[in-house]
């Protein structure tokens, strides 16, 4: 079996910053961390993966919404209730959040807090009420 040629991939933080758009801060990371990278690629690879990371800061812009963002949603609930909302939960009220977008509303802080809601409100039909408390 030959061994195809590799070729080095070289990203361009300084054209990314002079020209993308939208980035959102987990992409700039994760394209500046490729690029102080030493990356070999056959030259069809590195070719691919330029064109990629070029439509990926080009064209588009992206709004990014993240778990720390719930933290400030979760005013929607009572204070007990809270302190003991967990990172999972967090994450399973994001990827609600992203399955049932609706584009001609968006995403915005009452978006959140509805499925910061609908979280709750399964968690509490899985778990059965306290002795001692009325159903």
């Amino acid at each position: 079996m030959s061994t195809q040629k590799q070729v080095p991939v070289r990203i361009d933080m300084q054209e990314i910053n002079r020209e993308a758009i939208g980035l959102g801060h987990s992409q700039r990371m994760l394209l500046e961390a490729l690029s102080r990278a030493t990356i070999t690629a056959s030259p069809d690879d590195a070719q691919a993966i330029n064109r990629y990371v070029n439509e990926m800061t080009r064209d588009e812009i992206s709004i990014v919404w993240s778990i720390g963002d719930l933290d400030d949603a979760l005013t929607c609930l009572p204070e007990e209730d809270r302190e003991t909302w967990t990172t999972e939960e967090s994450k399973e009220a994001l990827r609600q959040t992203k399955h049932y977008h609706d584009a001609s509303i968006g995403v915005n802080w009452d978006v959140l807090r509805h499925h910061v809601e609908s979280v709750f409100d399964k968690r509490n039909e899985a778990s059965p009420p306290s002795e001692g408390t009325s159903p």
